[in-house]
């Protein structure tokens, strides 16, 4: 049983592809890509945290799209999110919906999910992670130590295992360890 982070899949949303330069000649071409992707490294036994942006879709293409999907997943919304809040076929399919944020131990280091970057989390000077979208593969953000953008756009579209986000950010773990 692993876990995953992703932010920004945005299936079904044909003018993403021209925002973020997606290299894709349409939308179902993207829609697949991001789903194999998504389903070669999450397992059935797996859980996915989608930290917002899921899809911007008809309701019947997202119940598609979840059901494509292997694992469990847990949505932290983001701004293209609560067009669906209110549907329960699309809620229902998520282990747990979360409105702004969630935090959680991983391997005992606490991770902050929240699908706006923030400047400051909790404990973010000892150790604790950041994962957040919504930026795309936007260069307008500076990153401090312990963010981590786990969008679509920065990482192939292919969500980051929590194992790589914990290496990834092991210095900034490790120095908020000392204090």
């Amino acid at each position: 049983m692993s876990n995953f982070g992703s932010a920004d899949l945005h299936l079904g949303h044909t003018k993403i592809i021209d925002f973020c330069n997606r290299p894709f000649k349409s939308v179902d071409e993207m829609d697949e890509t991001i789903i194999n992707n998504y389903n070669k490294r999450i397992k059935e036994k797996d859980t996915c945290y989608i930290i917002g942006d899921f899809a911007l879709a008809h309701i019947d293409k997202v119940n598609y799209y979840m059901n494509s999907l292997n694992g469990k997943k847990i949505l932290i919304m983001g701004n293209h999110d609560h067009v669906f809040l209110k549907n329960k076929r699309f809620i229902n399919k998520f282990e747990e919906v979360h409105l702004f944020g969630l935090e959680r131990k991983f391997n005992n280091v606490l991770i902050t999910m929240c699908h706006y970057p923030m400047m400051r989390w909790n404990k973010s000077h000892y150790g604790a992670i950041h994962l957040y979208g919504h930026v795309h593969n936007s260069n307008s953000i500076i990153d401090l130590s312990g963010m981590m953008n786990v969008g679509q756009d920065v990482n192939n579209f292919f969500p980051f295992s929590f194992k790589e986000i914990i290496e990834r950010n092991k210095e900034h773990i490790e120095k908020g360890l000392k204090k």
